[in-house]
């Protein structure tokens, strides 16, 4: 197998990507949704928290957009290592609860560490994707971009129409295989035919569909109607994907030096979800957040809570050194013709 030289640039979006998931679980996840007394008492506190949540909530997108981007060329080696980063987290995890008298042994222990509960969405919807990716790769590579604009077309009509209120529930607000089929044929489409698309419109399309994103929940919050509150926070949301896809055309643009650290620090960013979203550890990060909200003001209390976020990604990667030093001792002696389709591109570790 030969090996696809990785993009600094587009690595470095796979880093933010992930920063973006701990801000977002730090804002509307941990502190809940602003009120409407937040909105009158104090704007600029409302204002900024509401343009955070809009800015962070590209996470996922952005994280299967990059994906879409390179195209997953899975193979066998791809979903073992895959799952070995998996379970090297949720085995530990539950492992150091129990050693330390956290947490009982128990059925439910067990099965929330093979992932067969229902939390770590993200981690069964991804895997879903790497089958299904051969199929869609196959499907791109035969289509015409008319065939393939048809397909995009009806797609997003039906999930905008069908995922405002849960009419669809296998959408589940784009927390689903569904919605990152999407968004994988998309950055496909993207990618392929390089459309005309200026990185001044990238820019106006980010800002724009954040800015509209945000002016709708704000409007909706002061109306009281909770009639878009849900839908402006779902990931199906059309402005939703729009941000992702415009930010990461313009980081394929970026002229940006190959970076060893950028490189390895992308290599275990998806670590960074696989520890604080862990089921055992996931209030313990919301609670952590919420009393330092509650305990600082204004400028000091954002900069503490960056700071913990920091914090957080600077262990999830530090933890990820002996999964990644276990994974290449015992892939130099795995026959690589193991593969069954060729390799990934998609998500890199």
């Amino acid at each position: 197998m030969t090996t696809k030289a990785r993009q600094s640039n587009i690595e470095l979006l796979r880093i933010v990507s992930m920063m973006l998931v701990l801000i977002v679980h730090a804002d509307f996840a941990s502190l809940g949704p602003p009120s409407r007394d937040l909105m009158l008492n104090s704007p600029a506190q409302f204002t900024f928290r509401v343009l955070m949540e809009f800015v962070s909530i590209l996470c996922v997108n952005i994280f299967v957009v990059i994906s879409g981007w390179f195209s997953i060329r899975t193979s066998v080696k791809d979903v073992c290592k895959y799952l070995w980063q998996c379970l090297y987290f949720s085995v530990g995890i539950y492992l150091f609860f129990v050693l330390f008298k956290l947490a009982p042994v128990s059925f439910n222990g067990v099965i929330g560490m093979l992932y067969l509960g229902s939390g770590e969405w993200f981690v069964k919807a991804y895997l879903a994707l790497m089958i299904l990716a051969p199929v869609l790769n196959a499907f791109v590579e035969h289509a015409s971009r008319r065939q393939l604009e048809t397909l995009l077309v009806a797609f997003y009509a039906f999930q905008t129409l069908f995922s405002f209120h849960g009419s669809a529930s296998f959408i589940l607000s784009g927390n689903s295989t569904f919605s990152f089929l999407g968004l994988y044929l998309l950055a496909r489409y993207m990618r392929i035919y390089h459309c005309n698309i200026s990185s001044s419109q990238c820019v106006a399309l980010f800002v724009g569909s954040i800015v509209l994103n945000a002016f709708i929940y704000s409007i909706d919050v002061w109306m009281q109607t909770d009639f878009a509150t849900g839908i402006c926070m779902s990931y199906a949301n059309p402005l939703v994907v729009i941000g992702a896809m415009s930010i990461t055309i313009l980081f394929s643009r970026l002229n940006l030096a190959s970076s060893k650290i950028i490189n390895y620090v992308s290599g275990s960013c998806f670590a960074v979800y696989l520890l604080h979203c862990n089921h055992w550890l996931f209030s313990a990060y919301c609670h952590t957040v919420a009393n330092l909200y509650s305990s600082f003001h204004g400028l000091q209390c954002v900069i503490v809570i960056f700071m913990y976020i920091l914090a957080v990604y600077a262990l999830a990667i530090i933890l990820d050194v002996p999964r990644r030093a276990i994974w290449q001792f015992f892939n130099s002696r795995i026959n690589e013709r193991t593969t069954f389709v060729g390799n990934s591109a998609g998500l890199q570790y």
